[in-house]
C-alpha cells in the first residue's frame, strides 16, 4: 500500500497518483494496475503530486515543476521545469506562476511548449507563494492569499480587475462550474 496524492478520470478509468506511479483502475477503485512509463521521469521512488486533466492530456506537478502526458501517463515531457505556485488550464491555454530566480507570471497558448512572461501585467507584487489561478467561465482568476484579494483577467491575463468583494478571501475553487470563494468567516458564490 502507499499513499495517494491524487485522483482523476480519463476515459471511463480512475487513476491515482501515488508514490511509486500512476495508477488506474476499471473496476471503480476494487483493482488497481501500475502505468508503465518510459522514458524520464520514472517514478520508481517518487509521485505526481497533484493533476489537471484536460482534452486527454494529463498535466502533473512531479518535484515542484509541470509535466505533460498526451498517452495516459505512458511517457512525460517536462513542460515549465522552473519551481512553479500554481496553474490554471484552459483546453490549450495554461497560465502559472513561477519562481525562475524571480516569481513571474507565464502564459502558454500551446498545451506548454512555448511560454511568455506576462508578469508585467500583475496587479500585485509577488510577495509570498500563496497565490493560487483558477480558469471558469472565459475567466482567469488569480488570488493573493497574503493580501486577501481576489482579481480576474478576461483577456488571457493581459489585464486584471479587482473583484469588490468586502472581506479578505484565502481560498477559491470550482465546483459545478461555479467559482467558491472564501475567507474563515464566509462563502462567496459567483452566479
Amino acid at each position: 500500500s502507499s499513499p495517494v496524492f491524487d485522483f482523476f478520470e480519463l476515459d471511463n478509468k480512475l487513476y491515482c497518483t501515488a508514490f511509486g506511479g500512476l495508477y488506474y483502475s476499471i473496476d471503480v477503485g476494487k483493482n488497481w494496475n501500475r502505468v508503465s512509463n518510459s522514458g524520464i521521469p520514472t517514478f520508481d521512488n517518487n509521485h505526481i503530486t497533484s493533476t489537471i486533466v484536460q482534452n486527454g492530456i494529463i498535466y502533473g506537478i512531479y518535484n515542484a515543476s509541470v509535466w505533460k502526458s498526451a498517452n495516459k501517463g505512458k511517457t512525460w515531457k517536462n513542460i515549465l521545469p522552473a519551481v512553479f505556485w500554481a496553474f490554471a488550464i484552459n483546453n490549450n491555454e495554461i497560465m502559472a506562476i513561477i519562481d525562475n530566480g524571480k516569481e513571474q507570471l507565464r502564459f502558454s497558448k500551446d498545451t506548454g511548449n512555448t511560454w511568455v512572461d506576462i508578469s508585467s501585467s500583475m496587479p500585485y507584487q509577488f510577495n509570498n507563494f500563496g497565490d493560487e489561478i483558477i480558469y471558469n467561465k472565459d475567466r482567469y482568476f488569480l488570488l493573493n492569499k497574503f493580501i486577501g484579494k481576489l482579481y480576474y483577467s478576461e483577456d488571457k491575463g493581459q489585464t486584471w480587475i479587482e473583484n469588490n468583494l468586502k472581506n479578505k478571501i484565502n481560498k477559491i475553487m470550482i465546483s459545478d462550474n461555479q467559482l467558491f470563494a472564501s475567507n474563515d468567516n464566509e462563502i462567496y458564490l459567483t452566479n
